[in-house]
């Protein structure tokens, strides 16, 4: 670890209001089960829901379905979720032609749809984090090493 970092001091919660904010997020995103279907999933992963500085979509839906139909879209889409369920690509090639992923199995799709939406919610985080100061971000880091 680096020097520099242990000698910052702890991060201290600045408020009530940040604690309950903190919670609001935990409690959104573990308890009521937030799930992502793995077509959308893509679709935020690889930016295609993004949206311009005004908040509005950058794309529209036939323009991502037209970028979804790119050769090369949905090997990219098999590999990332194989490394995120940590299953094999062939298994994922089974739910269905395209990316309408619409041939999972039943009794696995909302455990993979979940894991996804938690996925998901540390990519949201993760995104919001360039707002953060240089000290903020290196204590995020630091915690991060930190072994259990």
């Amino acid at each position: 670890m680096n020097n520099t970092l242990s000698t910052l001091p702890p991060l201290k919660h600045s408020s009530r209001q940040s604690i309950d904010v903190q919670n609001k997020i935990l409690k959104t995103s573990i308890n009521y089960k937030r799930t992502i279907h793995p077509r959308r999933f893509c679709r935020r992963w690889f930016g295609l829901e993004a949206t311009n500085q005004y908040g509005k979509p950058r794309f529209t839906e036939s323009q991502i379905i037209a970028m979804e139909c790119e050769h090369g879209y949905r090997e990219r889409c098999i590999n990332l979720l194989s490394r995120i369920l940590k299953i094999k690509p062939n298994t994922i090639h089974r739910w269905g032609k395209g990316v309408d992923f619409d041939k999972i199995p039943q009794e696995k799709r909302e455990k993979y749809e979940l894991y996804l939406g938690y996925v998901d919610t540390i990519r949201m985080l993760t995104m919001s984090l360039q707002e953060l100061d240089e000290y903020s971000l290196m204590k995020i880091w630091q915690r991060l090493e930190m072994k259990p």
